[in-house]
């Protein structure tokens, strides 16, 4: 009972008040708390012990208790499945994976037919998309094991960009593409 009164006068052990009512920690409190009052030098047991009655719990501390479990279940929920935006509940970090010291970043440039190369992830489709997402449709385009089905998801993504673009639209309409994995120094080399 006292370490639930301490954890009420404590705001940062406020999180922690509702699990101190779930049911081991109220009788493992007061078996730690008679461990305590038994090893004094002046014993007082067979005095309380005869005087002793359970102890009922208040319907606001029971309240309490059942909102605090739900939400306690509701946050380790979204941390388990992932769904790390779910507010008011949210699982922040979730450490599903964990970068490490460097990263690989990925280019997508667009040869028009004068031979100029034109990086495409750095173009305007904030209106839509951000960087990420535009990454992130890049890597799932390129991780498809077929080529018919690569090419229909590099075609659209490649429409995606001429569409958000009005530099690339009158330049990429129409003009065809090369999707063999040109390297960064020299576009036209595969």
């Amino acid at each position: 009972m006292a370490y639930r009164a301490l954890a009420a006068r404590i705001p940062v052990l406020w999180p922690v008040l509702p699990v101190l009512y779930l049911w081991p920690i109220p009788k493992a409190g007061e078996r730690i708390d008679r461990h305590v009052a038994d090893s004094r030098t002046c014993s007082i047991v067979d005095h309380l012990s005869s005087c002793a009655e359970e102890v009922e719990y208040d319907r606001s501390s029971k309240a309490v208790t059942v909102v605090g479990s739900i939400f306690f279940v509701i946050t380790f929920s979204t941390s388990a499945w992932q769904i790390n935006n779910a507010w008011p509940i949210a699982g922040y970090p979730t450490f599903a994976g964990i970068a490490g010291p460097a990263a690989d970043l990925m280019e997508m440039y667009a040869v028009i037919p004068t031979g100029e190369t034109i990086l495409l992830n750095t173009q305007a489709l904030t209106g839509k998309l951000d960087t990420t997402r535009v990454l992130g449709l890049m890597i799932k385009a390129l991780a498809v094991g077929s080529e018919a089905e690569r090419r229909v998801r590099i075609e659209a993504l490649w429409k995606l960009f001429a569409q958000n673009s009005s530099s690339l639209h009158s330049i990429l309409s129409g003009s065809p593409f090369n999707n063999s994995g040109a390297t960064r120094g020299n576009p036209s080399q595969p």
